[in-house]
């Protein structure tokens, strides 16, 4: 079994992040004692709860990454009102990919792209509402 130290890099989106090799499930583990103990199997399917943890990992790394790259302040000047109005951004775009069957791959963003900005938009929205995001 590899290190779990070890890093490998990984492009999520357009963001280049550092991801322990053996993130992904090997033998059960997903990324490391914590996350782990949180799939057990309660949902009724611990391999569907593993899933769900990799890309809660995925969107977590994606979501550091740009805050080394872009800081706090666009969430910030807005706060939960601009995650709506990003969020809804990511919408129009997964609607026009998905159900008009444009550009469903376009080269500055992909559907996945949308689909973890969205998720991202989302939860800096909770953080928001709930006084978590720092002005």
């Amino acid at each position: 079994m590899e290190d779990n130290n070890e890093i490998a890099g990984r492009v999520i989106s357009d963001v280049e992040i550092d991801i322990p090799k053996n993130y992904r499930r090997t033998h059960g583990q997903i990324m490391g004692s914590r996350w782990d103990s949180l799939a057990d199997g309660r949902s009724g399917n611990q391999e569907l709860e593993e899933s769900w943890l990799e890309v809660a990992r995925d969107l977590f790394l994606l979501w550091q990454a740009r805050q080394k790259k872009y800081g706090t302040g666009n969430i910030a000047a807005f706060m939960e009102l601009g995650c709506l109005v990003r969020a809804s951004d990511k919408i129009a775009r997964l609607k026009e990919a998905l159900i008009n069957n444009h550009g469903i791959e376009s080269t500055d963003e992909s559907v996945l792209d949308s689909w973890l900005d969205l998720a991202n938009y989302a939860i800096m929205g909770i953080m928001c509402h709930r006084g978590m995001w720092l002005r």
